[in-house]
């Protein structure tokens, strides 16, 4: 009892301190031995906090009274444990020590401690080793083996156990947490990007050998159609030769009846010494007869028929060796292929008003014509987008294409013809002729003018039904498109136009339908991706035919394969696209220009990104 109380009464001092318990259960004679690593630990415990050494305290069932007599010296040594825990480690928690005269209880208290002060499990992922040590001037966690490797020469390397709460405290858990999450987050949002990309690029496969198939079909359709020009071309040949032989035959055979004959009449009167004068005549007659065939008979042998032998074109054969595969895979920058180059405003000092500039037109200069139709001007650009040439033409020049060697043609909308200007120095206009309806976009392919008509979304008598006129280069119509085998209206309110490369084909930017691909002859073949490309005001070529498309009420621009798929991500209002009315692409030079409408600005070009082979 006496021993109990003194060391509660030592440790009194030293509130949520580890304290010494040790239970007054006393029968008989009791002895109380102390471990002796225990107590030389308790008086220096300092020296080894963190440390794996276990204690205990072993309590015999006999107790003799003159043992009580240590009881000062146990209090001392009870007061020296507790002031002894002011330096202990927090990871170890300061472990409590238990004495009781239960020995599994002491073997359960130094389990305790035996788990916490091996609490550090993380090992090294290089080294396989555990984590030990801290390198402050690093700021990195590290075995023993990256100490000796990495940090030799660093000055501030700790043991974690021996770390102080200045240390601990340097990390902010809550920061950490709050780190882990975000990076949770990006993971996911990079995952659902890789998956939303590998969904892409399935889905791109198919379409891959879908076209891969189709330009099969394509190829063997077109052999057909060479097998079967060739099939005729030598059945024709052949049957000359055949027709000419056979008559040569045929006469050859009369010939030989002929003469049979004629030998039958000389044998029948060749008995007689001398011939009646019927017999004379027919035998000088003969006598001629065969003088004339020995004649033809000597042509005929010199005359020798055509021996043909078919030649395959080899031409073909080294063209088609030529390559491995029917196309092949490219690599495009992701994100936009378009990069911004400039921004320009078209007004001059001379200009009343704002400009409007409704088309764009690239020389083979690769200098550019734009329209101006609130200035009723035609303006040249040069290379840098600067204006060095302007041209006035009354009642508002709108469309605006080549038409021939520095010739090009211009739609003036409210005067209702199609201006030529001869563009070889000074721009000038020369001949025109009337279209009867306002006209808007044009377009010249294989001599002939596409010019887009009609169709404004206000009642004007002007205007008439959407239609597209195909004109000579002298002005004479040639056809009208407008409506479909069953009499129903294509257009609605066509606008910009443009043939493909090979003049077989026409896209028109219809702002009402979409995107319309027809031949041309005017059969409506598609409707070119309806649900990105709507509204579309202005259309062009790039390379490779692939399409550009602009929308003036999307204030947007997008480039498609000749299919209508995408190749890049559009344009749009935040790339400085406002209400976008024109859209032309310069092979040359790689450029993108398009025609936009707000305050200051008329021009936007871009630097359009080629595309790499794999």
């Amino acid at each position: 009892m006496d021993l109990h109380k003194s060391l509660i009464e030592s440790s009194d001092s030293v509130s949520d301190e580890p304290y010494l318990n040790t239970e007054a259960n006393v029968s008989g004679d009791a002895d109380i031995s102390f471990n002796t690593d225990l107590s030389g630990s308790l008086v220096n415990s300092s020296d080894c906090v963190g440390s794996d050494m276990s204690y205990s305290i072993n309590t015999s069932s006999d107790f003799s009274q003159s043992n009580l007599k240590t009881t000062a010296k146990r209090g001392q040594l009870g007061q020296s444990f507790v002031n002894s825990s002011d330096v202990a480690d927090d990871e170890l928690n300061a472990p409590v020590l238990a004495a009781s005269g239960n020995t599994s209880d002491a073997t359960s208290t130094r389990r305790e401690i035996d788990i916490k002060a091996s609490s550090l499990t993380e090992k090294c992922a290089e080294h396989d080793d555990l984590i030990k040590m801290f390198c402050r001037q690093h700021d990195e966690v590290c075995c023993s083996v990256c100490i000796a490797l990495y940090h030799r020469k660093c000055d501030d390397v700790l043991l974690i156990t021996k770390l102080k709460n200045d240390v601990l405290e340097e990390v902010e858990q809550q920061e950490v947490a709050t780190s882990l999450e975000n990076i949770i987050g990006e993971l996911h949002v990079v995952k659902e990007q890789r998956t939303r990309e590998l969904n892409e690029c399935k889905n791109e496969l198919k379409d891959d050998l879908e076209e891969i198939k189709k330009i099969k079909d394509q190829l063997i359709a077109k052999v057909e159609e060479l097998e079967i020009a060739s099939k005729i071309v030598v059945r024709e040949r052949r049957n000359t030769i055949c027709s000419d032989l056979t008559e040569d035959i045929a006469m050859v055979q009369d010939m030989i009846a002929n003469t049979e004959a004629r030998l039958k009449q000389v044998t029948q009167s060749s008995h007689r010494t001398k011939p009646t004068t019927r017999e004379f005549v027919k035998c000088k007659i003969s006598q001629k007869y065969v003088q004339e065939t020995e004649i033809v008979v000597e042509g005929m042998k010199c005359k020798k028929a055509d021996f043909l032998r078919f030649h395959f074109n080899k031409g073909l054969q080294t063209c088609l060796d030529g390559y491995k595969t029917v196309g092949d895979l490219r690599i495009v920058e992701a994100g936009n292929a378009a990069s911004a180059s400039g921004i320009y405003n078209l007004q001059t000092w001379r200009d009343s008003l704002k400009p409007e500039i409704f088309d764009i037109c690239i020389l083979d200069t690769n200098t550019v014509l734009v329209s101006d139709i609130a200035n009723n001007k035609v303006k040249r650009l040069d290379q840098s987008c600067r204006i060095v040439d302007t041209l006035s033409i009354s009642g508002g020049p709108f469309g605006i294409c080549n038409s021939g060697a520095n010739e090009v043609a211009v739609t003036v909308l409210n005067e209702m013809r199609v201006q030529f200007v001869n563009v070889a120095s000074n721009m000038k206009q020369t001949g025109s002729f009337g279209v009867d309806v306002r006209c808007r976009g044009i377009c010249h392919s294989r001599g002939e003018l596409f010019v887009s008509c009609g169709g404004s979304v206000y009642s004007d008598d002007r205007e008439g039904p959407g239609h597209i006129r195909v004109y000579d280069n002298s002005g004479k119509l040639v056809r009208t498109l407008q409506t479909d085998d069953l009499e129903r209206n294509i257009f609605d309110i066509p606008r910009h136009l443009v043939a493909s490369t090979d003049g077989e084909c026409l896209y028109v930017a219809d702002n009402s339908k979409g995107l319309l691909l027809l031949t041309r002859d005017g059969a409506l073949k598609e409707i070119l991706n309806e649900k990105i490309v709507k509204q579309p005001y202005g259309v062009c070529l790039g390379e490779e035919n692939r399409i550009f498309a602009c929308s003036i009420d999307n204030h947007m621009a997008v480039q498609m394969d000749n299919h209508g798929k995408l190749v890049s991500e559009p344009l749009q209002r935040t790339d400085r696209l406002y209400k976008p009315t024109a859209i032309k692409f310069c092979q040359n030079t790689k450029r993108l220009f398009i025609a936009v409408n707000p305050i200051g600005v008329n021009l936007v070009v871009f630097n359009i990104v080629t595309e790499t082979e794999l």
